[in-house]
């Protein structure tokens, strides 16, 4: 049996039919903080704003047949709130609207602030509609090209390589241990609470 063979577990997996939002692990290294730490509350956002401006496909309801496209939304940009985005994803409306702002500074994706009519007349403003620049989605997604020299026999290494240093990890938990501070106390006393 192959190392790679599929577990039960991962044959499991594979039949629950998994909906929603996509996040490439290549925009946890392009999408960061100033500390250089990854800013996940925008990525978590970026991802439901490019799952929204993801087509959706029209199918023939008799034969099946991909009729064409069309969007999620009804306007011509996502009309959605700092708080809706919020209370999605459990953030504060602050760092919602924060990190919002770092996407658009990042040039991911447009924030408009338009005054839009409703049906029965009354006229609201303020209300936000996010647009996105797919071109700048691309090039943070698509992974750049591996040279052939790194991977000649495209063959799958059965040691794992670090993102830090080019060696394999440790397997023997030699060396020393990193100073760490704690807050137990080691002592020789014998308590009896």
């Amino acid at each position: 049996m192959s190392r790679y063979a599929p577990t039960p577990e991962v044959m499991a997996i594979g039949q629950i039919n998994i909906s929603g939002n996509v996040t490439p692990t290549t925009w946890w290294k392009h999408i960061q903080l100033p500390s250089g730490r990854p800013d996940a509350t925008a990525i978590a956002l970026l991802s439901e704003i490019v799952y929204w401006y993801r087509p959706t496909e029209v199918r023939d309801e008799h034969t099946g047949a991909l009729l064409g496209y069309r969007k999620r939304f009804q306007g011509d940009k996502l009309q959605r709130s700092y708080q809706a985005f919020a209370e999605q994803f459990g953030f504060g409306k602050r760092e919602t609207a924060d990190a919002l702002k770092r996407l658009r500074d990042a040039g991911f994706i447009t924030l408009d602030l338009r005054t839009v009519e409703m049906l029965d007349g009354v006229k609201c403003s303020n209300i936000l509609f996010v647009g996105i620049n797919p071109q700048a989605i691309a090039a943070i997604t698509t992974p750049s090209s591996v040279s052939p020299e790194s991977n000649s026999n495209n063959a799958i290494s059965d040691t794992a390589i670090t993102l830090k240093r080019n060696t394999p990890q440790r397997h023997n938990g030699t060396g020393d241990t990193p100073n760490v501070d704690t807050n137990t106390e080691i002592t020789t006393e014998i308590t009896t609470e």
